[in-house]
């Protein structure tokens, strides 16, 4: 101990000697350019830049060979895409009262629109906002079975993923029904006056 009563540092080039060689790993030495140096660095990768030096060699992939290509399996067809997209909404229809809640109001409110004979813009507007809120809840509905299945118990942040999830849909759900709303009340009025 020293007068301070603190151990003195340190010096690392001690315990190398008690490292026999076999073990030995050789750190990386930052030079002032900000790239690493030393056994297995590249100065070509990004990884090596200075400020998280790793240790070893960085595997390189092998480079890709033409006689493989043929075993790499091919991008599905449209049809088979569409029939992928279809299978989802049969998925979120099925099992999701919400779904199902959000396409009957979508429904109600095209049907409302005609009989209030609003006009084809604010009528564009009323469908693309049905749309967008049926599709948020589909990617709910996507985001759910993923969380469920990385974490079919109980945990606080897959809690939270669904919670967010839900609340984006709550938050378009209720533009869309205040922007109908004004759309409906103003041609309800328009009708009234005519």
């Amino acid at each position: 101990m020293s007068a301070t009563g603190r151990e003195p540092a340190r010096n690392p080039e001690d315990d190398r000697a008690t490292v026999p060689q076999a073990q030995r790993i050789e750190e990386p030495s930052v030079q002032p350019t900000g790239r690493a140096t030393g056994p297995g660095t590249s100065p070509r990768d990004p990884r090596r830049d200075g400020i998280f030096p790793t240790r070893g060699p960085i595997p390189t992939p092998e480079p890709a060979d033409p006689r493989r290509a043929a075993e790499v399996p091919q991008s599905p067809n449209f049809a088979a895409k569409l029939s992928y997209a279809l299978q989802g909404i049969q998925y979120g229809v099925v099992t999701q009262v919400n779904l199902r809640i959000h396409l009957a109001v979508a429904v109600l409110a095209i049907v409302l629109g005609f009989a209030l004979q609003v006009s084809l813009t604010r009528m564009m507007v009323v469908i693309v906002l049905c749309g967008a809120v049926i599709a948020a809840e589909l990617l709910n509905t996507g985001i759910e079975c993923a969380v469920n299945l990385v974490s079919p118990g109980y945990h606080p942040l897959a809690k939270a993923a669904k919670d967010t999830a839900a609340g984006a849909v709550f938050i378009l759900a209720l533009t869309a029904i205040t922007v109908g709303a004004v759309i409906y009340i103003d041609a309800f009025m328009a009708l009234l006056g005519t």
